[in-house]
């Protein structure tokens, strides 16, 4: 592997976890919002297509490999 390959696997590795951490924080959010205001506001409606957008933003860019939904 080469030098310059070695790190743009890195920058890409990066990346890939700061957009998993968006997705986490986005969901926590979700969770305690749906609970405060319930599923059906209009808020917790925006915060949910939000995350959407950021799943499927890495399921195209990652084809979903090492996304793991905690509990």
């Amino acid at each position: 592997m080469k030098y310059t390959d070695f790190f743009k696997e890195r920058i890409l590795k990066l990346e890939e976890n700061k957009l998993i951490s968006i997705i986490e924080q986005l969901r926590l959010q979700l969770c305690n919002m749906a609970k405060e205001k319930g599923i059906s506001h209009t808020s917790v409606l925006e915060l949910s297509q939000e995350l959407d957008e950021y799943i499927v933003q890495y399921v195209h860019k990652y084809g979903g490999k090492n996304f793991k939904i905690t509990e």
